[in-house]
């Protein structure tokens, strides 16, 4: 049970990090929020933050 909270917490701060729209979206879906089947098809399909280059 613990682990599982601590991974919907790192998820929450990339997303805050990232996609700060996405946990807006998400925020008042009913029963089971990002853990929602079609949050997570929404999320997968979101393109990969791009890495900064030095």
């Amino acid at each position: 049970m613990w682990a599982r909270q601590q991974i919907g917490n790192q998820i929450r701060d990339l997303l805050k990090d990232f996609y700060p729209a996405a946990l807006a979206a998400f925020a008042d879906l009913p029963s089971g929020g990002l853990a929602r089947a079609d949050a997570r098809t929404i999320l997968a399909a979101a393109p990969a933050p791009r890495r900064l280059q030095n």
